[in-house]
């Protein structure tokens, strides 16, 4: 059986001052009213999206959703580059 496929969304909840984590529950409940699946990840310190990105099986994985300020695209864009996906 093929587990489904989903969004991968990592949230800064400390961005913004805490503005990141309000426009995330406002996109939640669009993909939630179209039955998008995804998996949200609360990033705990500095490099967390970075060594989750390195670390993790991302077989179903389709997307990487970033809501944060400019230091978590960083930090994506670095552990997906550097497993050449």
């Amino acid at each position: 059986m093929d587990i489904p496929k989903q969004l991968l969304v990592f949230v800064n909840p400390a961005s913004g001052k805490g503005h990141a984590l309000k426009e995330w529950n406002k996109a939640k409940s669009i993909l939630d009213k179209f039955n998008i699946k995804y998996q949200v990840i609360l990033t705990q310190s500095q490099n967390h999206c970075h060594h989750y990105l390195l670390k993790e099986d991302l077989s179903n994985i389709y997307g990487v959703v970033l809501v944060s300020g400019d230091g978590l695209p960083h930090e994506a864009i670095n552990a997906l580059y550097a497993r050449q996906v």
